[in-house]
């Protein structure tokens, strides 16, 4: 069973979804709208950075979206940070509420509670 939960970062709201092994997925749309990057989201380029990324339950008219687990988003931002004119404080925080879904899915396989990650 999936439980999807929509995260707040900032003026944002991310889809995060939970499997019954405690692990989470990142709507990589979400994400990749922060980031002003959706050419990642094209032909599966979202898969060739970030090696967990799979279509899952994130639907949009009637299709999956891509997700990617936690342990992907510094390798993400390690390839945005690069080449962006984003604000590296964006960068920094989305990268510290990455880590804290990380540390999340790792404690008790996700068993505390997901408002631990609205504190961001």
């Amino acid at each position: 069973m999936r439980e999807n939960r929509n995260v707040p970062f900032r003026d944002w709201n991310i889809r995060v979804s939970r499997n019954h092994n405690g692990q989470f997925h990142i709507c990589a749309v979400d994400i990749c709208d922060i980031l002003k990057r959706d050419e990642l989201l094209e032909n599966g380029a979202i898969a060739r950075v970030c090696p967990t990324a799979l279509k899952i339950s994130f639907r949009k008219n009637g299709r999956e979206q891509w997700g990617f687990r936690p342990i992907d988003m510094r390798r993400l931002l390690q390839l945005v940070r690069k080449e962006t004119i984003i604000p590296r404080d964006l960068l920094d925080e989305l990268e510290v509420w990455g880590n804290k879904l990380l540390e999340l899915e790792r404690s008790v396989k996700g068993m505390l509670p997901w408002q631990q990650l609205s504190g961001v």
